[in-house]
């Protein structure tokens, strides 16, 4: 983590919460690094005005991920907002599954 440059970032920091500016996402290291990359993925969507995204899943899935491909697409807002499954949150903290676009 890069050094403090004021003592409110230096608070930040010291309490193992980095403030990202690039995309406006507190990092924490109690947030696996994997729902941090999905995260940000969504942030783009709705920056790129994206409405929908779909859930990709990887080779070695569970069954709970192959129902939340299945079951998509769904609402950028929604996977922001923690109502909507995402790779690495909640039930679907181990997951090494991805999201993109949805089509159509």
């Amino acid at each position: 983590m890069e050094a403090a440059d004021t003592e409110e970032d230096e608070e930040e920091t010291s309490r193992g919460v980095a403030f990202d500016p690039d995309t406006t996402i507190f990092m924490s290291p109690k947030i696996p690094v994997h729902a941090q990359q999905a995260l940000r993925k969504l942030r783009e969507f709705s920056k790129q005005n994206v409405a929908r995204y779909t859930w990709v899943c990887a080779p070695d899935c569970s069954e709970a991920c192959k129902q939340a491909e299945t079951e998509g697409p769904y609402s950028v807002e929604e996977g922001l907002s923690g109502l909507a499954p995402v790779p690495g949150v909640g039930a679907y903290k181990t997951c090494k599954c991805t999201i993109a676009p949805a089509r159509g």
